[in-house]
């Protein structure tokens, strides 16, 4: 072989060399870096703020009785009434009543009866049979609901009657009345009995339609109904025994 072709077979193992170490660097010695992964965003969920309810009764006044051993509350304005009916129970009205002032259509009432017996809704349905809201008797009853409510963490029997009834008013401040402007005028009565130890509490509420010659007015407006009715409500929920 002469010289000139052993030069090229250095040539060509120098080349091969060459290439043979670049390769195995790439493969062997400069690895590629690990692409970094970018951290998901967390979504941070801000809470809803809950409302906090309204106390409807907290600026209502506070009736407490410790003949009958019983605290409600009730709202402002309004006037209690002790010893109705011989003094047996307590009368609740939106306005004065008397000789010479408006007839009063809304009120609420409290007796405390003798429990004759431990069923609260035989004894609520007995009650109110022998104290009737219809003297009307042929007007019927045009609504009735009845069942168990919760009232100083008892459990209470409730009756809800509406009617067409009174031929006259219960009270006649101003003589002589008009007797038959009150016939066929539309009320409602909620009685709710409560049991406590050997009695049993009776706090019903009395609506009327107006005292009028007008058939219309006569009626119960359904919007003062609900409203009042929703004031009964929230005094029962105040309702509580001291004794």
């Amino acid at each position: 072989m002469n010289q000139k072709g052993f030069a090229n077979i250095i040539l060509v193992a120098v080349i091969v060399a060459i290439l043979v170490g670049i390769v195995g660097y790439f493969a062997f010695v400069k690895k590629p870096e690990p692409v970094a992964q970018q951290p998901t965003p967390t979504t941070t969920q801000t809470p809803t703020p809950t409302a906090t309810p309204k106390n409807e009764t907290a600026n209502w006044e506070v009736y407490r009785s410790e003949k009958y051993g019983i605290e409600f509350k009730h709202p402002a304005g309004w006037y209690i009434y002790n010893g109705i009916d011989g003094g047996s129970g307590i009368a609740i009205y939106e306005r004065k009543v008397g000789p010479g002032l408006p007839g009063v259509t809304r009120l609420m009432n409290i007796y405390r009866h003798g429990n004759e017996t431990t069923d609260v809704k035989t004894y609520a349905e007995k009650n109110a049979l022998n104290t009737p809201i219809a003297t009307d008797t042929t007007s019927g009853v045009l609504k009735k609901e009845q069942g168990y409510v919760t009232v100083a963490q008892t459990q209470s029997y409730q009756i809800y009657t509406k009617t067409i009834d009174r031929d006259g008013p219960m009270e006649c401040y101003n003589p002589p009345c008009d007797w038959s402007s009150y016939k066929n005028v539309e009320s409602l009565v909620v009685r709710t009995y409560v049991p406590h130890k050997s009695a049993i509490f009776e706090v019903s509420v009395n609506m009327g339609g107006e005292i009028s010659t007008d058939a219309q007015k006569k009626k119960i407006n359904p919007q003062e109904e609900t409203s009042y009715i929703n004031t009964y409500k929230l005094i029962l929920t105040t309702f509580k025994f001291t004794n």
